[in-house]
């Protein structure tokens, strides 16, 4: 494997700018969500202003042209949300600049101030400031995965993060994260994380394995993740259960009352998802109608003082709830309740 990079040197407005309008993008697969806290950033525009060096970034030119980041959004997102004046400077200590031309010494206070509150002289520099991108041109999403890793190598990465960077499967993964379930159960801002990414892990697993041999503990969830390769086939069919859950979520909700709401709400945290998937591939199955399904979920999830009608699913979902045995104890509750509800349905 080799990567042929080649180098472009911009100034932080161009740079900004093509921000702005999506000649530069963060939409790769393995890119983090941006996180920097305002100490973070504001470091990081004092030390443009000083002229401190910043290390080069590296992303991957599109046929279009759009280049889209490997590493480096942290400081290219924060240096355009400076330039457009959508933050204040804070945690920042006066310091000292000297005049090139005739060598006076100015002191600068820049605590509170967005760009367009700054002296001048310091916005051009910020302005100017120039900022190193490498770029690869013919490198597949694996190698761009690989690369991402070497980037990151000795940087503290997040489970989720982790997961992303080192899932085997991520692509069949992230077109599975498009279906409206998700960007319906998870905020904005989550979905734009890519949060979906080990809740699809967790449903496949629990779609394609026995109950006893499942853990979402980290140590073995992570090596699960790494490994996981899913067929079209069981994409098909994944899109199918997630059409499901999403039919009876919504006529659940349709109900309009607070009791239903809460049932939705309930529905669609991970635990509760991912704890449902069996039943919903055993309905599959059995073809069981999915308004029968709402019904039994009704009952299931219809106490507004706890979780649910079982006290053994309530426990196991309140502590350690990636156990295996809190697993297959929240197994078992459902288990129970929807063999009593459909036999009683199949006796009516």
């Amino acid at each position: 494997m080799s990567y042929r990079k080649a180098p472009i040197t911009w100034r932080a407005k161009q740079v900004a700018k093509m921000v702005n309008n999506k000649k530069i993008v963060f939409d790769n697969v393995v890119q983090r969500s941006y996180v920097w806290d305002a100490a973070r950033k504001s470091l990081l525009i004092s030390s443009m202003i000083i002229d401190c060096p910043i290390e080069p970034m590296y992303g991957k030119r599109r046929p279009d042209k759009v280049i889209d980041m490997l590493e480096g959004q942290q400081r290219l997102v924060t240096i355009t949300k400076y330039l457009n004046n959508e933050f204040k400077l804070s945690h920042l200590e006066p310091f000292d600049l000297v005049d090139d031309i005739t060598g006076e010494k100015k002191r600068y206070d820049i605590n509170g101030k967005k760009f367009s509150e700054l002296p001048e002289e310091l916005q051009e520099i910020l302005n100017t400031f120039s900022i190193t991108i490498y770029y690869f041109d013919d490198i597949t999403q694996e190698e761009a995965v690989e690369m991402f890793k070497r980037l990151n190598n000795g940087k503290p990465l997040s489970t989720k993060e982790r997961n992303i960077a080192y899932c085997n499967d991520i692509m069949s993964i992230m077109d599975l994260g498009k279906h409206r379930l998700f960007k319906d159960m998870l905020t904005p801002r989550a979905y734009e994380a890519k949060s979906y990414v080990p809740i699809i892990a967790k449903i496949y697993q629990m779609y394609t394995e026995e109950i006893e041999n499942i853990s979402f503990m980290a140590s073995m969830f992570n090596q699960y993740i790494q490994k996981i390769e899913i067929s079209s086939e069981e994409s098909e069919q994944l899109l199918n259960l997630f059409d499901d859950l999403e039919y009876v979520h919504d006529t659940i909700v349709c109900d309009g009352d607070k009791p239903s709401k809460m049932i939705g709400k309930k529905m669609y945290k991970e635990l509760h998802l991912v704890s449902l998937v069996p039943f919903f591939k055993k309905a599959e199955e059995n073809k069981i109608d999915m308004s029968l399904m709402g019904d039994w979920l009704r009952e299931f999830y219809g106490p507004e003082d706890s979780l649910s009608v079982s006290d053994d699913y309530n426990i196991a979902s309140l502590a350690g709830t990636a156990k295996p045995e809190n697993i297959q104890k929240r197994y078992q509750a459902l288990e129970e309740s929807f063999n009593e509800f459909f036999k009683e349905s199949e006796e009516e």
